[in-house]
Parts: structure tokens; sequence; C-alpha cells
């Protein structure tokens, strides 16, 4: 009865440090030892354009006060954060304004695939597992970027568009 006691702790201790193994891993790779995990989130922040759809974890900056001086209104701004796999990515749809400027950031969250997204003249060159690339445009229609695994250009299950509103 004694040994089965022992068996039974030793048992327990063993399965409980596996199982803290493969905790501390995970967590290491969430904080960036190792290759992020494939979660797809998604960071909208707009500047001047007003709250986008949908919003997600939106934080608009402040709007500009008027000066005494006449001045050039700058053009509106959008921030798309995108964390991306060969089949999902966060987030497949955004709108903004007709001649807004998009800063509009691909990150790769795959182990093994490289990725480059293409739509009507515009292409953001392979992106390599782990790693991002940010492109910048003026919006002035919609646009639908379809993504590409390289180096075999095979088209992935889904698109990311960004729709121009008046």
């Amino acid at each position: 009865m004694k040994y089965k006691v022992i068996g039974f702790i030793l048992i327990f201790i063993i399965i409980g440090g596996i199982a803290l193994y493969f905790q501390r891993l995970n967590y290491y790779k969430r904080i960036g030892n190792g290759n992020p995990l494939p979660t797809p989130s998604v960071v909208v922040s707009p500047n001047i354009s007003g709250s986008p759809t949908p919003t997600l974890s939106g934080t608009p900056e402040p709007t500009p006060t008027s000066s005494a001086s006449p001045s050039v209104s700058p053009r509106p701004e959008k921030t798309l954060k995108i964390e991306v796999t060969e089949t999902a990515a966060g987030l497949y749809e955004s709108r903004a304004k007709k001649g807004t400027v998009v800063h509009f950031t691909i990150s790769v969250m795959s182990e093994s695939r490289t990725l480059e997204f293409k739509s009507e003249g515009i292409t953001t060159g392979s992106i390599s597992p782990g790693s991002s690339k940010t492109i910048e445009f003026t919006l002035e229609q919609d646009m639908t970027f379809t993504p590409y695994e390289m180096p075999a250009g095979t088209v992935a299950p889904y698109t990311i568009k960004i729709i121009a509103t008046e």
C-alpha cells in the first residue's frame, strides 16, 4: 500500500512537470522567443476619419483644433495592422473614406509559409514567416488584397478588402 501511494505521488509530479514544461514553452513562443503563435488579431487606429467599421480595438487620435492662421487641412489617415497565416486573417474587411492615406501592415504569423499580397496596382512583395511589411497608399477605390503562398504562387483561401466610402 505504501508503494502505491508513493507511485501515485511520483506519477502526479511527473505529469505536473510535463504540463508546466509545455505551458512555459507556449509562453515563450508568445513573447517572441521562437516563432509566434498564429493567433489572428487586429489593431485598427484611425486618425481623423472617425471610427471604422468593424471597430475591433479602435483608438481614435484627437482631432486637431483650429488655429487662427489658415492652413491646409491634412489628409485623413488610417492605420491597419493585420496578423495573417496561410489559411486565415485577423480582419477581412475595413472601411475608409476616399482620399484616406492607408498605412497597411501585414504580419505573417505562419511558421513555414512566405506570403505575398496583391491588389490592383499594389503588391507587398514577399513577406517571410515571422516578419511583417508596411505599405502606404491613398485609397481612391475599393481594394481587395489576395494572398499568394510563395514561391509556388498558390492562392490562399481568403482576401482582405478595404472599402472606399464617400
